[in-house]
Parts: C-alpha cells; structure tokens; sequence
C-alpha cells in the first residue's frame, strides 16, 4: 500500500491513499511505499527508520534572488515607464528647461524643440 501524507491533493499521486500530515501518530503497518509532503521531517524519518521507501513531494525551497548586473534595472524600468516628456504640457517643458539651464525658451518655441532640448539636457 503506497500513502501519501500531504495537505493538498497532488496530481502525480493519484490513485494513492491520502492521509493529513497532522493526524500521523506512527508508521502504517504494509505499508511498501510513501510520499511526504516537503517540510514533514519527522513523517519521513519515521518511516525511514521502519525501512520503507520515502519520496519528497512538492515545491523546493524558494532559493535567494541573485542580484541584476550593475544598470540593468535602470534599463529596464526606462523600457517599461512612458517618457515624462509624453505627459509634460509645453509650459511644463519650457520650466524644466529654465530649471537646468537658467534661460526659458521662447513662449513661441515649438513642441518638438522643447522636446529635442529638453532630451538634451537629461
């Protein structure tokens, strides 16, 4: 007979017996094979001890995030976020300008020079 002690139905487990992990109180005696939710030690161990074969089901261990190479996430989020330029009115261009440089564009100046300077200066 072949259990399986999860909290979840597994899939790949079909047509097994299923038993809650909190209702183990000792290894079921003609028992030939078991399948052992991840973090079970001590179900494991137990029925280890007794000579029976123990199968880890369930997802591993989430594993540490590795860190992004030096300018990627810049990359990234420049790709992914609209330019400001796109949502800026030509009054907000002309202050921008004034801000970094010290002289406001001409009240005359068009939308694609304000634009092209202002690209400049960032």
């Amino acid at each position: 007979m072949e259990l399986v002690y999860a909290t979840r139905r597994v899939p790949e487990c079909k047509d097994r017996r299923f038993i809650n992990p909190r209702f183990f109180s000792r290894p079921e005696p003609g028992t030939t094979k078991v399948y052992v939710e991840r973090g079970q030690d001590r179900i494991a161990e137990a029925y280890r001890a007794a000579g029976v074969p123990v199968v880890i089901i369930g997802a591993k261990d989430k594993a540490a995030v590795p860190v992004p190479p030096e300018g990627l996430v810049e990359r990234v989020i420049a790709v992914i976020e609209p330019d400001p330029v796109e949502t800026m009115t030509d009054d907000e261009l002309r202050e921008a300008i004034r801000a970094a440089t010290g002289r406001r564009p001409h009240a005359r100046t068009g939308r694609e020079k304000l634009i092209a300077r202002y690209r400049t200066l960032r």
